[in-house]
This record gives structure tokens, sequence and C-alpha cells, in this order.
């Protein structure tokens, strides 16, 4: 159909439905010796669609549309539209096509963060910093946050958008107008092939991880990619091989051991979380405790583990000589030398045996190689 014709169309449609709504309305008025200078001013429609394309994230078209539309009740309605389409395809992308399997749960969780900071800021009211102030404004009280379909793959950062009731049906007084735009921090997304080929390599390994563990392995780019611009916890070369090089070297102490629910395992000199917290998400039931000397890797770790929901994981900013709890296992990755790290960590080892390894050090070598050192 031509441009012309469509829209023909879909005016003839909108008289029409105008027309079957108020017409008996109007014939009752006019019956009634109402002149058509004194007709109420709900009869006068009005409906605008204002549309625009323009270059966004390379290859992808950006397609916004704006709708104004006023049909007799007590205020006009106003709703956007966001699209992306592929610039030599034209197939429309969609979330499922754009960002990975199982990031919506962290996703949303940067989205409520950046919500709340941008309600505050809309409604100047300071004290708004955390969901239960939100929903006291009328925000979030009949739906949980979530990733909108409404989104634009933008050259910079992925934008996304919330119109007016869509998280906020209930607003009262001056906020009901308010249209939330979330303007996220970066989001690798999968139509970069590499991305998908790592967690595929996980996946290729680890064929049975719930939901909730594949959205956490496939936030820890983003996190750390983030972390690691401000605080250097992995080489800034190798931050593109953090699945390959970190996360799946980590996961191969699983090959030598399966922990039984309710082990304690201490990942000593932990770094920015590894291999603790991709053990940590392997092993929901296994508790770990994180342990490094420099406290700004600590922290990059915890900010990880808890952006990501993890609860079986605590951290501690010591020198391995001061930590005196019993743990099950010790993992490593090998930050000195061997015999040295037996002799620090052997006062750790407890003597109650729980899995089917005896209880001692397990240490990470470059590449796939291991140690496991009975240590008792």
């Amino acid at each position: 159909m031509e441009p012309q014709a469509a829209i023909d169309s879909f005016k003839n449609v909108y008289v029409r439905e105008y027309r079957n709504s108020v017409a008996d309305l109007y014939k009752e008025d006019i019956k009634n010796g109402t002149s058509k200078d004194e007709l109420p001013s709900w009869y006068n429609y009005e409906y605008s669609l204002t549309t625009q394309f323009k270059d966004g994230k390379e290859g992808v078209l950006n397609y916004t549309a704006v709708t104004f539309e006023y049909s007799g009740g007590a205020h006009p309605n106003q709703w956007e539209n966001w699209l992306n389409f592929d610039k030599n395809t034209g197939k429309r992308l969609t979330l499922k096509d754009v960002f990975m399997a199982g990031s919506e749960t962290p996703m949303s969780k940067m989205l409520l963060e950046k919500l709340i900071k941008e309600m505050a800021t809309k409604l100047d009211n300071s004290n708004i910093q955390s969901l239960e102030d939100l929903q006291n404004e009328g925000i979030l009280n009949s739906t949980n946050m979530y990733v909108p379909d409404n989104f634009l793959l933008e050259k910079n950062e992925a934008s996304f958008l919330y119109n007016k009731y869509d998280i906020a049906p209930l607003c009262n007084g001056n906020h009901c107008s308010f249209t939330a735009l979330c303007r996220n921090r970066k989001i690798h997304d999968t139509s970069n092939q590499q991305l998908r080929n790592r967690m595929e390599l996980i996946l290729k390994y680890f064929p049975r991880l719930t939901e909730k563990q594949k959205e956490q392995f496939a936030a820890l780019y983003d996190l750390y990619t983030d972390w690691n611009s401000k605080i250097n916890v992995i080489s800034r070369k190798d931050i593109t091989n953090l699945y390959e090089h970190h996360v799946l070297h980590s996961l191969g102490i699983a090959k030598v051991i399966n922990f039984t629910p309710g082990t304690h395992v201490m990942d000593l000199g932990t770094g920015g979380g590894f291999p603790g917290i991709p053990l940590a998400i392997l092993f929901p039931e296994t508790n770990f405790h994180l342990v490094d000397s420099i406290g700004k890797k600590v922290k990059v770790a915890t900010e990880v583990a808890g952006a990501i929901g993890l609860t079986n994981v605590t951290f501690r900013h010591c020198r391995a000589e001061e930590e005196k709890d019993k743990f099950d296992f010790v993992v490593s990755r090998a930050v000195m030398p061997l015999g040295d790290l037996i002799k620090i960590i052997r006062k750790n080892i407890s003597q109650e045996q729980h899995n089917a390894l005896p209880n001692g050090l397990i240490c990470l070598k470059g590449g796939e190689n291991w140690d496991r050192k009975q240590c008792l």
C-alpha cells in the first residue's frame, strides 16, 4: 500500500469509529435543544502521529512514533513507540534478537537503579532511594520492574522507554503525566557474534544450567567491563576474553569435584572474584568465602556478586595469614608458589569430610592445569 493510501485508510476508519461512538449522543443533544455552539468540548476528537527515522547503532535504524490523542476524556493521552530495524535486511529487531538469553533480570535491576535516580530528580524528591519509595509515589505498585519492548539501540547506548501508564497506572495529581525514560549504561548485545560464542562455550560444557544461572553468567560481561574501567582487576587487553580465560577457567574446578550442598569453600586471593564467583553461580548450595589483601578488588567482587543476586558468598579484605576460619576446601588461582600456599592455608582445612574428595587445596594454574593437594 502506498503511504498516502495508508493514511487515507486510517483516517476513514478513525472517522467511522468516531461517528459510531458519538452519533447517538449527538443526536440526543440536538433533540434536547442543544445548539451546535453549546455542544460540549468532548465532541472534538484530536489525533496526531509524528514519526522519525535516525541512524542508531552500527547497522541499525531507529524509528520513533509519537502519538497524541484526545477522545473526549478528562485529558489527552500521548505515548511513544520505539522500534529498531536491521539496515541490511529490514527486519525489526526485538529484545530476543538483541539481548542475551537470561539477561532480563540483571537488566531489570540496572533499569530500576536508573529509574530511582531519574524519578528522584524529576519529582524533586531526594528521599526516593528505593523501590519502596517509588511505590509510595504510585510507581510500580501494580507491576514488577521489567525490560520494556520500547527500546532504541542508539550509537553509544541502549535506551528504554516506559510510557505514562506502563509502570504508574495509579499516579495521582501532578505525577500522572510523567514519562520515565531510562538511559541504561552500555549493554553488550548478542548481535555481537563473539559474545554469543562466549556464552555458547559455557553452555557446551555446562548444558544443564538453570535460567537463573544463565542470567547470572550472562550479566558478568557487562558488570566486569564496567567495573574494570574503574578498578583494574583484569588486564584490559584481556577483558574480551572474560568467559574463556576467567569464567570457564574458574569452572574447571567442577571437572574434578561436584561440591555437596553445605560445603564451605574459601577462595584465597580472589582478586575480582575468580574462581569464587563463577563457582558460586554453578554451586548455589555451596558456601563461598572470598578473601583478598587488596580492598578495591574485594569491592569489585562484592559489587558483582550483589548485582547478580548471589546469596551464597561472603567477603573479607585481609591477608591469608589473618583468616582463621575452617573450610572444607581452599581454591586459588596460584597466587603464590604452591609450597608457600600450602603452609599458609593448612590451618584453614577442616577435618570433617563431606565430599567424595578429601578436604584440601584445589589450585588452578594457567590454561587447564590444576593441582589438588590434601592438607590435613
